[in-house]
């Protein structure tokens, strides 16, 4: 039963990020299936009984067949948005492949960097412009939605140490656990270094605090035992 509520959990996410159509939400969501994949093709220690290949058989088909046409209507709609999406932002970016993927970041980035090192003063090499000042005077450069360069430009080279030292120490931990808490964390970091709105974002800085927090527990429950 645990398979088989996974697997739908598993499918409606799949499903939202298709919906969604972020680029990097796809790029994630490809990557996590193929993990899953060579996990259960390759590294499968568990012998599933055959009730359950039954029964999830049967119900499957029984899904199946009863929103065959409901969910054909709804993935081929959801999908030709997407190729709609993508073949836009593909034409408007000159077909460049990393802008496309990147959606301009790599521009603001540049534009930001200009803005950040034009400055003659230390203190604001240090401590940074703040985001209400980029989001007032840096025009393109505001906010680049790298959450890595946006802690350097806003809070400085001091503030951008203080924060990757806290993540090289939580990575340290996920390298060590190799728990789902360290899947989680890692698929953040990715998330959070190609499209931002992970460590400034007040939902998704909630999600990463509380994978942190399963890792410190199960370090100390580690440490215990």
């Amino acid at each position: 039963m645990k398979i088989i509520l996974f697997l739908v959990l598993y499918t409606m996410n799949l499903f939202a990020l298709v919906i969604l159509g972020t680029k990097m939400g796809l790029i994630i969501g490809v990557i996590v299936t193929l993990f899953y994949l060579c996990q259960f093709f390759l590294k499968n220690k568990y012998e599933i009984p055959v009730v359950v290949k039954v029964l999830s058989g049967l119900w499957g088909a029984f899904f199946l067949f009863i929103f065959a046409d409901k969910i054909k209507s709804i993935v081929l709609e959801s999908l030709s948005g997407l190729f709609i999406r993508l073949s836009y932002f593909y034409q408007f970016y000159g077909g460049q492949i990393i802008q496309l993927i990147t959606s301009s970041r790599l521009t603001f980035l540049d534009e930001g960097w200009k803005y950040f090192i034009s400055s003659d003063h230390l203190g604001q090499f240090l401590i940074g412009y703040g985001f209400s000042y980029r989001l007032a005077n840096w025009g393109s450069g505001d906010y680049i939605e790298m959450d890595f360069f946006d802690s350097l430009f806003s809070l400085g080279l001091i503030g951008w140490l203080l924060l990757t030292a806290f993540i090289c120490y939580f990575a340290v931990i996920a390298w060590k656990q190799k728990s789902i808490y360290s899947g989680i964390f890692y698929l953040l970091l990715i998330y959070s270094f190609f499209a931002g709105h992970v460590a400034f974002s007040a939902l998704s800085a909630t999600l990463i605090g509380l994978t942190c927090a399963g890792m410190n527990l199960l370090k100390k429950v580690d440490n215990h035992e």
